[in-house]
C-alpha cells in the first residue's frame, strides 16, 4: 500500500488516506484520538467508525492508528500509525493548514 509520509492537506488530504487505509483489504480497526471530532469528519469516511469517548480529561493528541486484526478489541497486528495536528473535522481532515506523519508497520514473516 502507498501511503505518503507527510500530510498537509495540500497535496494529499488526511481523508484521501484514510480512507485509502480504510478500502485496502488488510485494514479492518481505525483507532482515532482526537481533541475535536465533528459529524463532517465522519461524513467523509466511507467505511464505518465505531466512536469511544475518552473521559479522562482533555486530550489534545491527534492519532490514526490501523490494525489488520479482526477480532474486537485486538490491536496486536498495526498496519499503519498517522500522527500530527489534524482534528477529526471536515476542515482538519481536507482543507487546514496541518502537519501529520504517516509510519508503516513492517510486517514480520
Amino acid at each position: 500500500m502507498n501511503l505518503p509520509y507527510v500530510i498537509d492537506n495540500r497535496e494529499h488530504t488526511l481523508a484521501d488516506v484514510l480512507n485509502r487505509l480504510l478500502s485496502h483489504g488488510n485494514v479492518h480497526v481505525l483507532d482515532v484520538a482526537t481533541a475535536y471530532f465533528n459529524i463532517g469528519g465522519f461524513d467523509l469516511l466511507r467505511e464505518s467508525v465505531l466512536v469511544r469517548l475518552y473521559r479522562g480529561g482533555f486530550l489534545h493528541a491527534k492519532a490514526y492508528l490501523s490494525f489488520a486484526d479482526r477480532t474486537v478489541g485486538d490491536r496486536f497486528t498495526p498496519v499503519a500509525g498517522i500522527v500530527g495536528s489534524s482534528n477529526f473535522t471536515r476542515a482538519g481532515l481536507t482543507t487546514n493548514q496541518e502537519i501529520n506523519l504517516t509510519h508503516k508497520a513492517i510486517p514480520t514473516p
